[in-house]
């Protein structure tokens, strides 16, 4: 049993039905500030379809904000949405988001932070899409340290800035790499001043030592 029903005289594609909500303005006019409105997407008996869409108005422009498609497809801001939900805009989530499938980034240069970007200290992870569809690049900071990683094939290079450790004596700057599942520290400045070079040094320059050099 239906407590209000609407029903369209005529058959066929594109017709609509629609509830609206009027309220009269300062110049004693109804005006049309809300409605939703169904149409008829097809019409052949067993395989009839239809969307629903909701419209407000904005400053006296009335005008689609949620569409939802007979497939199930919603729509914020798109009429004509590809996905369950498909929004035109900023989105802001306050709770916990959980996603079980992947989480796809389209368009040149596009970023994807979570976490808290405000607060002290800066928790977050960011990723960055530089090129095609590839996402060559991430940083993730925690306390006072942030680490980037470049991501080159099975080769993942580090490079990490701030105190790890408390007490100053943990790496401020360092650079590693990972290649095939394996980790290889290459060079380390803790926060003390001694500096860790994994491999050949290589110097230019005057070299001045104001301690013990042992070599």
């Amino acid at each position: 049993c239906s407590a209000l029903s609407l029903k369209h005289g005529t058959s066929g594609v594109g017709k609509n039905l629609r509830q609206a909500f009027f309220f009269t303005n300062d110049g004693g006019t109804p005006v049309d500030l809300a409605r939703f409105q169904a149409t008829c997407t097809a019409n052949a008996a067993g395989s009839e379809s239809g969307d629903l869409a909701f419209y407000t108005t904005n400053s006296g422009t009335s005008g689609e904000k949620v569409r939802i498609l007979s497939n199930g497809d919603v729509g914020i801001n798109s009429s004509s949405p590809t996905s369950k939900l498909d929004v035109v805009g900023d989105v802001k989530i306050s709770g916990v988001s959980t996603f079980s499938g992947n989480v796809n980034i389209s368009g040149l240069s596009k970023r994807l932070l979570i976490g808290d970007i405000t607060g002290s200290p800066v928790n977050y992870l960011g990723i960055q899409q530089v090129t095609g569809s590839s996402i060559k690049g991430f940083a993730t900071q925690y306390d006072n340290a942030s680490v980037f990683e470049n991501l080159q094939g099975s080769m993942h290079q580090h490079l990490v800035l701030g105190d790890s450790t408390s007490g100053n004596n943990g790496t401020i700057f360092g650079i590693s790499l990972t290649e095939s599942g394996t980790t290889y520290e290459r060079l380390k400045l803790t926060g003390v001043g001694d500096l860790t070079v994994a491999r050949d040094l290589n110097v230019t320059r005057n070299l001045d030592v104001a301690g013990i050099a042992t070599l």
